[in-house]
């Protein structure tokens, strides 16, 4: 729990201490009394979820436990999205998950045809030059 904490308020300071306190305080009671089901491979499970998916706010504990949850029965790898499990972790990691063509990014061909998905090498392939 302590690496939780640590590790939170380096991603979200100075929004996760004056949201959720100090270790030993109350709310961290709170989350160590839930994730203790989860053991530190589920809790280091949620963290890396929450360092994947790019989120500009941190995760309160009803979110993190899903977090923690992600990927244990699928094998997906955490912060997958819907359509990355669909498609076998098959989509680049963009901003929201999907294929860079899919977000409103203005990126160039040489991007889209390193992303490697290929909808966005399609879309490369369609542009001039």
């Amino acid at each position: 729990m302590m690496v939780l904490w640590a590790k939170m308020a380096k991603l979200f300071h100075p929004q996760w201490s004056r949201n959720n306190g100090e270790i030993g305080g109350p709310v961290y009671t709170d989350w160590f009394t839930e994730l203790r089901q989860f053991g530190s491979k589920g809790v280091l499970r949620g963290i890396e979820a929450v360092k994947f998916s790019g989120g500009s706010y941190a995760p309160n504990l009803n979110k993190f436990v899903g977090l923690c949850l992600e990927g244990a029965a699928t094998g997906a790898r955490p912060g997958d999205s819907y359509s990355e499990q669909l498609h076998g972790g098959q989509l680049k990691p963009a901003p929201n998950g999907t294929p860079l063509s899919w977000t409103v990014g203005n990126y160039t061909r040489a991007e889209l045809m390193a992303s490697g998905h290929p909808e966005d090498i399609a879309v490369a392939q369609g542009m001039p030059g």
